[in-house]
């Protein structure tokens, strides 16, 4: 019981630490599209290359983070779902495995704590007991066997 609801808290704290991790994405890529004093601080008349490229790379960062924080949050929400409302395991720790190892390598290494966190539900998921709710076999045999 402990398991499944540190399973629940922990994939929940990954997915809301997705959604921020996409906000920012998206703030940093609008703030670097539009604010034109960011571009007023980064163009200097000395070195206009490494000017451009941060602001390339920002731009570049925004967009990585945007879609790194979407795809982990919508992977993680379905894992979530499945975990509770299927009472399933595999299948869910499985996906938040997979959430969290995609982000981690969009974003080579930024998207490391955010990754950490839902690779920990996973783990916590999987090795969780199963539920109490399903006391049958996992294999039902129909016939009867006769002596």
């Amino acid at each position: 019981m402990i398991q499944r609801i540190a399973g629940i808290i922990i994939g929940l704290a990954g997915i809301i630490a997705a959604v921020i991790q996409s906000f920012f994405g998206v703030f940093s890529y609008v703030a670097a599209r539009i604010d034109s004093t960011t571009g007023g601080y980064l163009r200097t008349e000395n070195d206009r290359i490494t000017s451009d490229g941060s602001l390339n790379s920002l731009l570049s960062f925004g967009g990585h983070a945007f879609i790194a924080g979407i795809l982990c949050s919508v992977i993680s929400a379905l894992a979530l779902y499945l975990f509770l409302k299927k009472g399933q395991r595999i299948l869910p720790g499985l996906l938040f495995l997979l959430a969290g190892c995609s982000n981690c390598l969009i974003l080579f290494g930024a998207g490391l704590p955010v990754g950490i966190i839902i690779v920990i539900a996973g783990i916590v998921v999987i090795t969780g007991k199963p539920s109490p709710l399903n006391h049958g076999p996992l294999i039902q045999n129909n016939k009867q066997m006769s002596d």
